[in-house]
């Protein structure tokens, strides 16, 4: 019968050893037990680490992670290049399979070449050798930059600005000022749009336009050019004094339209006020709801049918 063991891991001045330590505890079997948050690596695998994080219980749960291909470097709790850690031959098949870089993170990449960082409230970029792969964090989770990770993680409820706050409201992103996001209510999980073009959030006119240096095309005689069409409303700007090529602000565009005072927030979305839902917003809603057959034709309002009265029809 195969014998059960438990190896304790810590990051240790070796590169290739992983010692006893309290942190967190992993089984022959693939189990793990985490004793404190922080980001630690597995002993069966040089290609791959554990996110020790908050759990429900008040304990810490642990997320088995991947480098893609590459090597976990214990001491920096980042992913580097095969050839920094000494010996180290990736051992699953998912660490040695590395995915497609991510051709609209390869930027931020060029800057940061090997770290684990956050793209956007929901995104979690890992960056080896100036390429990035991606992952989405899950439901309730948002990706937080933590010195206890050595970097970004996707953490339970944290930040706060990246959770919803409010009910039919927009916020802006805390890392990508392009993006944006919508929450139906409070604590749901947000609705991430990103701005077209070189444009930015403006979190106080709620929608998207240009950076506050940029000039107006009108300002610099330029032609207005982008994605194939012209664009001549006020929000154009220059971006290649050069060729006098201006990028668009596109205006969200909603066919049919929002009905009922709602908000046109991307293409063909709606945001809805309180008292209405449905893609164009045409849809009352009442609470407590319309009894005896009583029809919701306003916010709160029932057309009671006949012999019924009251606010409900409950009369």
């Amino acid at each position: 019968r195969r014998k059960m063991f438990l190896v304790v891991v810590i990051l240790a001045a070796s590169l290739t050893t992983c010692e006893a330590s309290p942190d967190i505890e992993v089984s022959d079997e693939r189990s793990s037990h985490c004793i404190t948050e922080g980001r630690f690596a597995d002993p069966h695998d040089c290609g791959q680490f554990y996110d020790c994080v908050p759990s429900n219980n008040g304990g810490f749960k642990a997320s088995h992670q991947t480098c893609f291909g590459h090597a976990f470097h214990p001491d920096r709790k980042v992913c580097v290049p095969l050839q920094e850690v000494k010996d180290c031959v990736p051992y699953s098949q998912s660490s040695r399979t590395s995915i497609d870089a991510n051709s609209t993170h390869e930027q931020l990449c060029k800057t940061e070449e090997n770290e684990i960082i956050c793209s956007d409230c929901k995104t979690l970029v890992t960056c080896v050798d100036k390429k990035p792969h991606t992952i989405n964090c899950g439901k309730n989770h948002y990706c937080s930059m933590k010195s206890s990770f050595g970097g970004g993680v996707c953490y339970p409820g944290d930040p706060k600005r990246c959770t919803c706050d409010g009910t039919n409201t927009l916020q802006p992103d805390l890392y990508d000022p392009s993006k944006y996001f919508l929450c139906s209510k409070k604590n749901a999980e947000p609705l991430m749009f990103k701005c077209p073009g070189e444009c930015i959030y403006n979190e106080k006119l709620k929608s998207c336009g240009p950076v506050p240096t940029a000039k107006k095309c009108t300002e610099e005689g330029g032609s207005c050019i982008t994605w194939g069409q012209n664009c001549t409303h006020s929000l154009t700007f220059l971006i290649n004094s050069a060729k006098d090529q201006c990028a668009c602000c596109m205006e969200a565009t909603c066919d049919p339209v929002c009905l009922n005072n709602g908000t046109c927030v991307g293409p063909n979305q709606c945001m809805c006020p309180t008292g209405w839902q449905g893609q164009q917003c045409q849809h009352a809603t009442c609470d407590p709801v319309c009894l005896n057959n009583g029809i919701c034709v306003g916010p709160n309002q029932c057309m009671c049918p006949t012999g019924w009265q009251g606010q409900q029809c409950q009369h």
